[in-house]
């Protein structure tokens, strides 16, 4: 990605790659405090525009693209994904667990509908709500398809 990069950049041109350090330290003073208001990041980005305008054609945006809205949501999406890259690895990590609990889930569901209440006479801890139930429920449709 590195190589893209300054084949970009000299593709277009540029010799000046402090462009790229100045983007890096605007990048990094977008703060937590500022990544969900996105006009503050356009104050950012509008007191240095000469900069992000000559990253435009770099990173392949077009003319009708490159403008201060642009690299503000630029900015912002790589401040998000910064923050949450931890909390994404572990959300991925839930699902495997939750894909593994579904075995436990349904074999339990296969087990409890076997029995008929009016046959058996079924013990109260066999109809307790199922513990992690409700978290399956809401991920379910996250989980990876079974092929």
């Amino acid at each position: 990605m590195g190589l893209k990069l300054l084949t970009s950049f000299k593709a277009c041109d540029l010799t000046d790659f402090s462009t790229l350090k100045t983007v890096a330290d605007i990048s990094s003073t977008v703060n937590k405090q500022t990544l969900l208001d996105l006009s503050a990041i356009r104050v950012l980005v509008a007191e240095r525009f000469e900069i992000f305008e000559k990253l435009g054609p770099v990173i392949g945006l077009s003319k009708e693209q490159n403008h201060q809205e642009t690299y503000a949501q630029i900015l912002q999406f790589i401040g998000l994904q910064d923050k949450y890259a931890d909390s994404y690895i572990k959300f991925q990590e839930l699902l495997i667990v939750l894909q593994e609990w579904e075995k436990s889930l349904q074999s339990l569901t296969v087990i409890r509908q076997s029995f008929d209440p009016e046959q058996y006479q079924i013990p109260p801890e066999f109809s307790v709500h199922i513990p992690g139930s409700n978290i399956y429920k809401k991920y379910h449709s996250l989980l990876p398809k079974k092929p």
